[in-house]
């Protein structure tokens, strides 16, 4: 159950932002009222499946990529709707220039605004 199946979400992404991550990004792509913040993503669209070879090597192939609600297919990697530059690993998240502009964005829904 969504209390608020309309309300504004700011997704965060990155080059730290892998696989089982991207794949959570990409479930919310397409969504309305539904953003994505920071840098493009580390590129690990695919799932992999492992083949064994006559001589008892693996060879692992990718076999599926990442599709949106939408039903069009990922690229290489994640592209924000909004570019942040990166921010060094040790800034303080009050600092962080793609939090402050996520939260921004959120607040300029008027649901989210504070009185």
């Amino acid at each position: 159950f969504v209390r608020r199946p309309t309300a504004p979400v700011a997704i965060l992404i990155g080059g730290w932002t892998a696989s089982s991550g991207e794949f959570l990004a990409v479930a919310f792509i397409g969504r309305p009222r539904t953003a994505l913040f920071g840098q493009d993503s580390a590129g690990y669209l695919t799932a992999n499946e492992p083949f064994e070879l006559s001589d008892g090597a693996t060879m692992v192939l990718a076999t599926a990529i990442a599709v949106d609600r939408r039903g069009i297919k990922t690229g290489d990697r994640l592209e924000p709707d909004y570019v942040v530059q990166q921010q060094p690993l040790d800034t303080k998240l009050e600092d962080d220039k793609t939090i402050v502009a996520a939260k921004e964005w959120v607040q300029r829904h008027a649901e989210c605004r504070r009185n």
